[in-house]
């Protein structure tokens, strides 16, 4: 009867699943196991009072039990109730003091509210050495964890779940070699061959190998690891999600449509559901994927992440209100970071970036217990940052940083303000900082270079890209950014040089072919511009960019006409993309039309603040018209956008420049906060 109950559960029948398990204590009122599926559907199903009195009911019934303490706590955390959940962790901890699923949930809530001595204290105190290294490697304390590591492998030498830990520290660490042996090692442990469902952690390491090896490059490596594990448990449903997403990123479609179809007959679980529908919906059939999202939400209705991906199709084929219905529901009876998140996209994808502020903001403050909104933090910067809010947006990537100190994508936010800010020593800092939490951070290694060539550091410059790309060969963006740089600093050959390197080495990154053809059409290689944009706008038909090289490219070949049709098409696929609203507004100048001219341009602005090349073309026309009054509007509104430095700029001395050259392996030194120390520490 137990078992008919859980069937109806994840079948999404609650009525029928409650009614079994109140039968099911009726005949024993002591069963532990069903007063907690029953605790956790009322959770899930029901407003929290009833909830809370199902666990009450539970814990009176069965006092003893350690579980559903330690349910009742976690319960209440997610509830918003961080004092109740912490009496209730003691209490659990005081029944079982050696549990270390209840001291890494007591200690994951207090690192939630920021209380970070606090859990670690909580896990020295309770031998929980596994989740104690976790704190310290998102800390930034790489040699801390693994020395933690390192103890609980002797007092646990047979353990999965501390080798997981240990590998996957060696692979952010940028040791792919050590790592692979890690995973190759603690693959073959005695417990390893002991079931066929992986139990005890075996599955998770090969899934865990599987996606080190797909972000190296090597999907057909990824895929024998697939294949063994498959082999040794074919009962495991994760390992079939996993092996259906590499499948489908091969090519392999109806390889994909089993796994993902094999995965859910074992077990119905949302994730895998939302990864069957988003292939469907890839291949346009919209109604399956509609279907696939529905049964998964029946499986799991309080899972964030299939509401915003099920949002996002509707978005594209339903339109934005039809997202916005989702989203909306799906917040009203479950908010959560993931769906505040998804629906600020939404809204950031339509241009309306203070709404998307809004939204990111709101989830980011209603975030509670284990639900981390430091990604939330981030969306609401780079927005901010988007809109020239800087000293907003500033403020928003150091909250994120309060809860995750070494997030290689807050640094980098945190060091892109400061830059356009002119503190640029300061935006150095945290660019270090950034590539040392994470140097596979290719935009980190960009950003930074990007900085340095607009201060004149050219061979500065050009040290982080090939750093970057030694570390990201397949990152089109620092490609790109090469190129560029050899074409400003006028060594052409160069410039071409990495533009072919690049195209070969990421043959689908649509962006890369249209700044190599920008690029060409200023060198007077017209017909090779137009080849290189016919091969983007293949790739990508909705990149707004390839629209706007494209009319530049006609405007160049003499034929206007042709240059506004290529705006309009352009606005079309892509109305967020502000350089072809400065296009179109010079073009209607051009004609007279100055109203439908301002018009273009003031939306471009609301797109893009930090536009400079917007600003210009606007002040052309209201200073051919002697429009003084207008021409000090956009003076006032272009200081904003662009504060003079904080900061003077002080020339990059050569005694920099060293400490600088020396620093080439981040991961080494991670756990430094000192450049100088840094380098000592790489050298």
């Amino acid at each position: 009867m137990y078992r008919q109950a859980q069937k109806s559960i994840s079948a999404g029948d609650y009525d029928e699943g409650r009614a079994l398990l109140e039968k099911c204590l009726e005949l024993d009122a002591r069963d532990a196991y069903c007063w907690l599926s029953l605790a956790r559907l009322e959770a899930r199903t029901s407003d929290a009072e009833n909830a809370r009195r199902c666990f009450e009911a539970a814990r009176a019934t069965c006092p003893d039990n350690v579980r559903l303490v330690h349910a009742h706590a976690i319960f209440e955390q997610r509830a918003g109730c961080p004092q109740v959940a912490r009496q209730l962790f003691a209490e659990a901890s005081e029944m079982d003091p050696a549990n270390a699923y209840v001291s890494h949930a007591w200690g994951q809530l207090e690192e939630a509210l920021g209380n970070v001595s606090a859990a670690q204290r909580i896990y020295a105190d309770l031998m929980a050495r596994r989740p104690q290294a976790q704190l310290e490697r998102a800390a930034g304390n790489v040699s801390a964890a693994r020395r933690l590591l390192q103890t609980a492998r002797k007092y646990a030498p047979q353990s999965a779940r501390v080798r997981l830990p240990l590998a996957a520290l060696e692979a952010a660490s940028g040791e792919a070699s050590a790592a692979r042996a890690a995973f190759a090692d603690a693959v073959e442990l005695p417990g390893a061959h002991r079931s066929d469902d992986g139990a005890g952690g075996f599955s998770e390491l090969f899934n865990a190998w599987a996606v080190f090896e797909a972000k190296l490059g090597d999907v057909p490596a990824a895929l024998e690891v697939l294949r063994r594990a498959r082999k040794r448990y074919p009962r495991d449903p994760s390992l079939l999600q996993t092996l259906g997403t590499l499948q489908q990123r091969a090519g392999d479609l109806d390889g994909a449509r089993a796994s993902f179809s094999q995965s859910l007959a074992i077990l119905p679980h949302a994730p895998t559901f939302v990864a069957y529908a988003l292939l469907e919906a890839s291949l346009g059939n919209i109604e399956r994927a509609r279907e696939l999202f529905a049964l998964g939400a029946a499986a799991d209705p309080t899972h964030g992440p299939l509401h915003s991906a099920r949002a996002k199709v509707e978005a594209a084929h339903g339109g934005p209100e039809s997202a916005r219905e989702v989203l909306r529901e799906a917040v009203a009876r479950f908010p959560s970071a993931t769906l505040w998140h998804g629906w600020g996209k939404l809204e950031e994808r339509q241009g309306n970036l203070e709404h998307a502020a809004e939204l990111y903001g709101k989830g980011a403050r209603a975030s509670k217990g284990n639900d981390d909104p430091s990604y939330l933090w981030h969306s609401l910067g780079s927005v901010l940052l988007q809109q020239r809010r800087l000293p907003e947006a500033l403020a928003a990537f150091e909250n994120g940083l309060s809860r995750r100190p070494c997030s290689s994508l807050l640094l980098l936010g945190v060091a892109i303000v400061h830059g356009q800010m002119g503190a640029f020593d300061e935006g150095r800092s945290f660019f270090l900082r950034a590539v040392q939490a994470d140097p596979s951070h290719a935009h980190a290694w960009q950003a930074w270079g990007v900085m340095e060539a607009r201060l004149g550091h050219a061979d500065v410059a050009r040290d982080l890209y090939q750093r970057g790309l030694r570390r990201c060969p397949d990152h089109g963006a620092l490609w790109q950014a090469s190129a560029k740089l050899e074409a400003e600093t006028g060594h052409p050959e160069r410039a071409r040089r990495l533009f072919r390197q690049g195209a070969e080495r990421c043959p689908s990154h649509a962006p890369l072919l249209t700044a190599w053809a920008y690029y060409e059409m200023h060198q007077g290689k017209l017909a090779r511009a137009q080849e290189l944009l016919l091969q983007a706008e293949t790739l990508d038909p909705h990149a707004g960019e390839t629209f706007h090289v494209l009319s530049l490219l006609r405007l160049k070949n003499g034929k206007p006409r042709e240059a506004r049709a290529a705006v309009e098409r352009g606005l079309e696929v892509a109305p967020t993309h502000a350089p072809l609203y400065r296009v179109l507004g010079a073009m209607q100048d051009v004609a007279g039309e100055v109203e439908l001219a301002r018009s273009s341009f003031k939306e471009g602005l609301r797109l893009n603040p930090g536009y400079a090349q917007l600003y210009h073309a606007w002040a052309r026309l209201e200073g051919r018209l002697g429009n003084w009054d207008a021409l000090s509007d956009l003076n006032k509104r272009a200081k904003a956008a662009f504060p003079s430095p904080v900061v003077d700029e002080k020339p990059f001395a050569p005694s920099t420049r060293e400490e600088y050259t020396a620093f080439d392996n981040p991961a080494k030194s991670a756990t430094s906060s000192n450049l100088a120390g840094t380098v000592s520490d790489a050298q």
